[in-house]
């Protein structure tokens, strides 16, 4: 069985109630102690990479094309799969470069945009944000929210709008029934509401991008 070492409650059903089967865990957080630990992440907006160690000793340096640190951890946890397996990591290496990401997750498209219309829950729209924020130049993000979330969804919309606060530049929130939570958010957590703007539906905030400010000389503008 192989176990994500990064995450406290694994660790402690681990401790706590050992599995019948052998346990292999990976992680990529420096006091894990996995078998498996991806160490010295960069992460930047074409891509990451970083080393993997097993517990062998042996230790491989890892490029990838997808983005965000959530992502080494997945591929760590895949690395720890098949080096178990028998197949070196040198191996590996081609296979994870050529990993293309799944349409409408992360999905870097030619434009600028990051096409992440699949992602609704707290977790991923983090990581998506903390994407975001590693783009250099003018950052725009361009969302409903989070939506069929229950009970707590306009809670977590008003928590992840304060989180997108330090990780864009301007924000688009679409919907005038969905935005309350997020402008609310985004204004708690000091974002400019001049840089906000309230679209009724998709297509009226995609042309509000064109009255946004260009972006500075040299620098690209990155839509989320």
């Amino acid at each position: 069985v192989f176990l994500n070492a990064d995450n406290g409650y694994i660790r402690q059903r681990l401790a706590e109630h050992p599995p019948a089967a052998k346990a292999v865990t990976y992680g990529v957080e420096a006091d894990s102690a996995a078998a498996y630990t991806a160490v010295d992440l960069e992460v930047g907006p074409r891509g990451s990479s970083f080393t993997v160690r097993a517990p062998s000793g042996e230790e491989e340096r890892f490029e990838t094309r997808l983005l965000g640190a959530h992502n080494i951890q997945n591929l760590t946890g895949c690395i720890a799969v098949a080096h178990t397996l028998g197949i070196p990591l040198a191996e590996l290496k081609y296979p994870v470069r050529i990993l293309r990401p799944v349409e409408h997750r992360l999905q870097l498209l030619p434009n600028g945009f990051i096409d992440d219309a699949y992602n609704s829950n707290p977790a991923g729209f983090r990581a998506a944000l903390d994407v975001l924020a590693g783009f250099e130049g003018q950052r725009v993000l361009v969302t409903p929210g989070m939506v069929e979330l229950g009970e707590r969804q306009e809670a977590l919309n008003r928590e992840l709008g304060a989180y997108a606060a330090g990780r864009c530049d301007y924000a688009v929130l679409v919907g005038e029934k969905q935005a309350p939570p997020l402008k609310e958010g985004l204004l708690s957590a000091g974002f400019p509401e001049e840089r906000l703007y309230v679209a009724r539906d998709l297509k009226d905030g995609l042309e509000h991008l064109h009255t946004l400010p260009a972006p500075e000389a040299g620098q690209r503008r990155t839509v989320l």
